[in-house]
């Protein structure tokens, strides 16, 4: 399947929109132009080997077990109280009522804490190396589930159950997607009010589990990078680094995630306030079926 270009958004009354609102808008037409990131590339063709660790590892079948369960946690430990006290409103209908800007210096907030919280994982479970995965990749999936229905809760979005598990899941297919057309397709689903197909969060899912494989390669990797530049280091001090690197990768790559996956969250949501609040006199198709 060959990279084609997104719709671009909903139009909206420009006329209506703020300053800030519009420079949101600019960059929502170009943030759905754009393939993922360099790292979300990197891990999306991993050898052979890779997959087959993966799935053995962390079955598909018990990932799709998991899934709803992962989100049903994730909503539980939303903690909404947190972020209706760092936003400073008295109840959940003001964050709706809020301006953009306010809601997404709120959503922000919200994402510097799920990365630390990320890294602070990662590092731990990454001095454990593989036998961390058992626990690495259910923690992840749960932060990143929830990051995303505390990010919506900055904007206001006060859905019922079935409603936030088709959300939630689906930016969440959409922050897995490897380029412009799983981008597109997981964009068409949210907008027209579809589940995400099958295909598209088990993707989500089994890239969760290969970033775990991804972290171990990537510790030993800096260790020979290391060796090979003259940091020479005894047996006893080399039996050491491989967890320390493994800590320092399993971090940076846990919280690099969750960046990845509030951003998404964002710009979603951002989307959905704009073309909700202001939508053109004459109705236009979110995009194309």
């Amino acid at each position: 399947m060959t990279d084609t270009p997104l719709a671009l958004p909903p139009q909206v009354n420009k006329a209506a929109l703020t300053d800030y609102e519009q420079n949101v808008l600019d960059d929502l037409m170009r943030w759905q132009q754009q393939g993922p990131t360099w790292g979300t590339r990197l891990l999306a063709k991993p050898s052979g080997v890779t997959v087959k660790a993966v799935q053995s590892l962390v079955p598909v079948e018990a990932l799709r077990l998991g899934l709803t369960k992962a989100n049903q946690f994730a909503r539980k430990m939303d903690d909404r109280r947190d972020v209706l006290k760092r936003s400073g409103l008295p109840n959940e209908i003001a964050l709706g009522a809020q301006s953009l800007e306010a809601s997404d210096r709120l959503a922000i907030q919200i994402a510097r804490r799920a990365m630390v919280l990320g890294g602070v994982s990662g590092g731990v479970l990454g001095v454990t190396g593989v036998a961390g995965m058992a626990i690495d990749i259910p923690l992840l999936l749960t932060l990143a589930l929830r990051t995303i229905h505390r990010t919506g809760y900055c904007y206001g979005e006060l859905l019922d159950e079935a409603e936030r598990e088709r959300l939630a899941i689906g930016i969440f297919a959409l922050a897995s997607a490897n380029n412009l057309d799983e981008k597109k397709q997981a964009f068409e689903a949210l907008a027209q009010g579809r589940k995400v197909v099958d295909d598209a969060w088990r993707d989500g899912l089994e890239r969760v589990a290969e970033r775990e494989i991804a972290k171990d390669a990537a510790a030993y990797s800096v260790q020979t990078l290391a060796s090979r530049v003259g940091l020479h280091l005894g047996a006893r001090k080399g039996a050491g680094v491989v967890p320390i690197l493994g800590a320092l990768v399993g971090s940076s790559m846990n919280a690099w995630y969750l960046s990845d996956v509030s951003h998404t969250a964002r710009r979603v949501f951002q989307w959905r306030r704009l073309t909700a609040a202001k939508p053109c006199e004459v109705p236009v198709a979110a995009l194309p079926a």
